[in-house]
């Protein structure tokens, strides 16, 4: 009996490009203002606990922490990092939307649609 095992090879397994190519633009709802957005699958997220889901005005990162106001009171929470390609629909994330004027330390609730190609 032979000691040593074959390696398997496939060309066509190796060759085969990815199965879910990563889209163009993720479309995003601002579920604060309302508007809709394209942004890149690079973009960056926080990924928030399920009690922030209706924030009023932008959500502000302090000392390792998300604080916003909801229902007339200030709620702190935890945040973790991800990218936008790695989100799925109606996922709710953080975003630092382009368009808004606003200080760079403000993010938005954002609800993730289906990516457009």
């Amino acid at each position: 009996m032979p000691t040593q095992l074959a390696q398997h090879r496939s060309v066509e397994r190796d060759t085969l490009p990815e199965i879910q190519p990563r889209s163009i633009t993720i479309q995003v709802r601002d579920v604060v203002r309302n508007t809709l957005h394209e942004l890149p699958p690079a973009e960056c997220i926080l990924r928030v606990p399920y009690d922030l889901f209706n924030p009023v005005g932008p959500v502000r990162l302090c000392d390792g922490l998300i604080i916003y106001m909801q229902g007339g009171q200030v709620h702190t929470g935890r945040f973790a990092e991800s990218e936008l390609g790695d989100s799925h629909p109606a996922e709710r994330v953080l975003v630092r939307l382009p368009d808004s004027a606003s200080q760079s330390d403000e993010w938005w609730l954002c609800e993730v649609q289906y990516p457009q190609r």
